[in-house]
This record gives structure tokens, C-alpha cells and sequence, in this order.
């Protein structure tokens, strides 16, 4: 299916989101939800991973999703039946815990002006841990989806913590994430705005790409844990001289990132260069797009790139984007 960006100021008001929060603010008048004082959310003692208890959701619960599945986590009064794992953590308490361990949120994919926007954040690596036949058991996240086009696991993933988008509890009044009314944590798709962690892969466009890897997966109700860590990445900007300007430099760019799992964005400059700021988890997926930067596209002719440190820190587009001049 096409890929349907939300606008971040409409989200909350679309009616999966509408749907979620009257169930979650249902469940909040009935008490079923766990209180902040059970949250099974641990982090470790050097900062550097956060532990959540879950267990594995029940899978094919409707037969009109065909056994496909939107999420990898959902919360209390989340799309659990479209979910991989279910928790009871408190959204609120899993953002604290994330920030603990210095991974900082930025912005999940939408519209701005009209314009595309692509899911940026702190790169994670998340994996589960459960005990099979005995034998305690830890891979990634990613060897428990299919991809139904791949006709294979999903593998590593590009997890990024997007930060779930500001809501209001209705029943309350009190400004919280969008995440704690609808309950979905983690996304393998790019559509939902309110969790707190989108799938930023290319792939992640379509919303119906992706079914359990059942072949893997523990039985339904299988206590597992899910780990989060920081994603190591290697970040440098460039800004490529020569003839680089209406030959499609910038589109150039954004293919071979894309191609190479590089994020990050290109724009042109007024003084006639391209800049470029890029992002990679592997050594070699970098030098890979230095390689064609420093040759460019049929058309161009680059005369030198000059590298140097970035200019900030803020987050990065997980998927490689094309901006406008600077």
C-alpha cells in the first residue's frame, strides 16, 4: 500500500487515535490500568540499557489483517491484536528511562507546510531476551518480524527515538504524550506519530509490510524482555565543491543514502557547493557514500569534498532527505 504521512498538528485527531484514547480513557474510569508504582521498567546500573518486562501478544486475533501486524510494542489501551509484544509500562515512565540513558528524542514522521517529514532521534538497538527450552535466549528485534515482500525476517532494524507528539488526557485535562492514550509504543511503520519509536527504514512506509516471524517467536503469552541501548553512529558533514548544482546532485545523494542505510539530509548552498550532513550505525555504509559523493552523478564534477565535524547535534532524519537551499 502507498504510504499516507500524518500531519503532526491533525494526529491526535485521527480516528485510530480518537478510538485509542476513548478506549484508554475508558479504561482509566474502570482502574484497569497499572499503576506508575508497578511500572516493569528497569534501568541498569551504568545508564547504558533499559530493561522492559513484556510478554508475546496473541497473534492473528482478527482474520481480516490476515496475520499482519503495525507495532512491535504496545502499552495498556494500545492496538495490541496488531502488536508483536505487550507491556504494562507506563509510557511516561519508558521516556524518562530512555533519556536516562542519553538517547535523545527528536521527531517522528509527517507533514510540515505540505513537505515531507522523515522520522529523526536517537538511534537505538533493541533486542529480546526470553528463555526457550531452558536455554536463555537473546537476538534482535528485527528476527522476530517478517517482512511479507522480503518473504524473510526484517532484520536489524533502524529504530529511532522519535518522542511521542504532546496530547491531552480528556478525562483529565493534564497535557501528556500522545503515547500514553493510545497505548502503541513502538512502530513498524512510519504512520503512527504518538510512539515513541518509529522503524525508519525505507520499508517503513508501507504499514502492511510486516507479520510475526513466527518461525522465531515465542508461544503467545511468553514472558520476554525487551533491551534498549544507544545505537552507536558515525555522523560527519560534508560540502562537496565543483559542479555540483542543477545536475541532480542532491537527488544523487539521497539514493546512494538511502541504498547505503545512511541518514541524514543534503541541500544546496548559495555559494554554488552542496552540503551535506550524514549518518551511519556501520564504518562502511559511510565510506561507501563518501566513495560516491566524491564522484557525483553523471553530469557533475566534483573537484573536492571538504569534511569536517557537524555543525550540532540535533538529531538527524533516519531516512536521507533532499532540503531546500540554505
Amino acid at each position: 500500500m502507498g504510504f499516507i504521512l500524518m500531519s503532526a498538528s491533525a494526529s491526535i485527531a485521527n480516528r485510530t487515535a480518537a478510538r485509542a484514547i476513548r478506549r484508554t480513557v475508558a479504561l482509566l474510569a474502570a482502574g484497569v490500568l497499572v499503576s506508575a508504582a508497578d511500572e516493569p521498567i528497569e534501568i541498569s546500573p551504568a545508564k547504558d540499557a533499559v530493561r522492559v518486562a513484556c510478554r508475546v501478544a496473541r497473534q492473528g486475533a482478527y482474520e481480516v489483517l490476515q496475520g499482519r501486524i503495525e507495532y512491535a510494542l504496545t502499552g495498556p489501551g494500545g492496538k495490541g491484536y496488531e502488536s508483536l509484544l505487550m507491556t504494562d509500562a507506563d509510557p511516561r515512565k519508558l521516556m524518562d528511562a530512555i533519556a536516562a540513558i542519553g538517547v535523545k528524542p527528536g521527531a517522528p514522521a509527517g507533514q510540515t507546510d505540505g513537505v515531507e517529514r522523515l522520522p529523526r532521534g536517537g538511534r537505538l538497538r533493541i533486542s529480546v531476551e526470553f528463555e526457550r527450552n531452558g536455554v536463555r535466549e537473546r537476538r534482535p528485534l528485527g528476527d522476530f518480524v517478517r517482512d511479507a515482500e522480503l518473504k524473510g525476517p526484517m532484520g536489524p532494524g533502524a529504530w529511532v527515538y522519535t518522542g511521542s507528539l504532546p496530547g491531552r488526557n480528556p478525562a483529565t485535562g493534564e497535557d501528556v504524550p500522545q503515547a500514553a492514550l493510545t497505548g502503541n509504543l513502538i512502530a513498524l511503520h512510519l504512520r503512527d506519530a504518538s510512539v515513541l519509536v518509529q522503524n525508519a527504514q525505507e520499508r517503513a512506509r508501507d504499514f502492511r509490510r510486516f507479520l510475526p516471524e513466527s518461525a522465531a517467536l515465542p508461544p503467545e503469552g511468553t514472558p520476554v524482555t525487551l533491551i534498549l541501548e544507544p545505537e552507536p553512529t558515525i555522523r560527519r558533514r560534508y560540502v562537496v565543491h565543483g559542479r555540483v548544482q542543477g545536475v541532480g546532485f542532491r537527488a544523487f545523494a539521497e539514493r546512494t543514502a538511502r541504498t547505503n542505510e545512511v541518514g541524514g539530509w543534503a541541500r544546496n548552498r548559495r555559494d554554488g557547493t552542496v552540503e551535506i550532513e550524514a549518518e551511519a550505525v556501520a564504518p562502511e555504509s559511510l565510506a561507501r557514500f563518501e566513495t560516491a559523493i566524491a564522484k557525483g552523478p553523471r553530469g557533475a564534477a566534483v573537484e573536492r569534498v571538504e569534511t569536517t565535524e557537524p555543525l550540532d547535534t540535533e538529531p538527524l532524519p533516519a531516512v536521507f532527505e533532499v532540503r531546500a537551499t540554505e
